[in-house]
């Protein structure tokens, strides 16, 4: 292995050079297919509307949700 940068050869550059990419592309493949299997940000979980005992019945039938639907 030559020690200083004048006695490197054009051909020996171009070589070191072609290895150098080479080993650069298979990382670069691996985090460009990661980057694409990443899951998509989770929504916020929404509780549902509660329906206390003395309100109107959400069915429609002018009762109150404890003499209908709470059977």
């Amino acid at each position: 292995m030559p020690t200083s940068l004048e006695a490197l050869r054009n051909e020996h550059l171009q070589e070191q050079a072609t290895k150098a990419r080479f080993a650069a592309s298979i990382p670069h493949a691996h985090f460009l297919a990661q980057r694409s299997k990443r899951p998509a940000r989770p929504q916020p979980v929404m509780a549902p509307i509660k329906i206390g005992r003395n309100e109107p019945c959400p069915c429609g039938s002018g009762k109150k949700y404890k003499q209908c639907c709470l059977h």
